[in-house]
């Protein structure tokens, strides 16, 4: 699977971190992933939703997964659309593979905050996170959030979403697939944004999107010059 290398150098850390970011796995075989990820030698690895496949109640392979991972490196997860909206997964299902839990929560790791938003809840608690000291790196499955603040399933508020939040150094999503076939280095269609939407695939400022590590969209949309990813994220200190 394809590697994509991000660095951010930053005053706010003593010593480098190397961070693999997945989402997006949708209860597909697992097994190759998490040994080219092991092969990465990680310091952390940040799961960000997606685990579970709703549309074909798939889930079996999403603890398993998630066990792999933190035999390899201390794991966080956040949770995703699917897992919300096909909650067959408990929080102690999820703690007790060994990864730690981020829903609408943050944790210290190092110098870094690593904390976790989860779908479809409002942005209330980002006002705690954003006063702790360190690099701040949040996992948020849905890229559109950047721009506008979720209410309830089915809507928004249209109020100003998380770039507004200013004291968030990093923002991880996932969720868009990469647009699913891309042309001309444009997705052309991500959920929640539409066609040819803008967060789907690479760097925005401070938000980073992956394109994720399933091959099809619901139902059975195959990738199309858009190859599947791990992220592979350095923070280190300034010089």
């Amino acid at each position: 699977m394809k590697v994509t290398k991000y660095e951010r150098i930053t005053p706010e850390v003593t010593s480098t971190y190397n961070l693999v970011m997945l989402s997006d796995i949708h209860n597909k075989p697992f097994e190759k992933l998490v040994k080219q990820v092991a092969g990465l030698h990680p310091d952390a690895i940040l799961v960000v939703g997606d685990i579970v496949d709703r549309h074909r109640k798939t889930y079996k392979r999403a603890l398993p997964f998630l066990r792999a991972c933190a035999e390899v490196a201390p794991t966080y997860f956040s949770y995703g659309n699917h897992e919300i909206k096909f909650p067959k997964l408990s929080a102690e299902d999820i703690t007790g593979t060994g990864v730690v839990l981020l829903d609408n929560d943050f944790i210290t790791f190092g110098d870094l905050v690593l904390g976790g938003h989860t779908p479809y809840t409002k942005f209330d608690w980002l006002s705690d996170f954003e006063k702790e000291e360190g690099y701040k790196v949040l996992l948020n499955h849905h890229p559109e959030y950047f721009k506008k603040e979720p209410e309830g399933r089915k809507n928004f508020t249209g109020n100003p979403g998380l770039e507004t939040h200013k004291g968030i150094d990093l923002i991880l999503s996932g969720h868009a697939h990469g647009g699913q076939w891309r042309f001309f280095g444009r997705g052309v269609l991500a959920p929640g944004q539409g066609f040819f939407a803008k967060y789907v695939h690479g760097e925005y400022g401070n938000l980073i999107v992956s394109a994720g590590c399933a091959n099809t969209a619901a139902p059975l949309i195959p990738r199309l010059f858009n190859p599947r990813e791990i992220l592979y994220i350095t923070i280190r200190p300034e010089a």
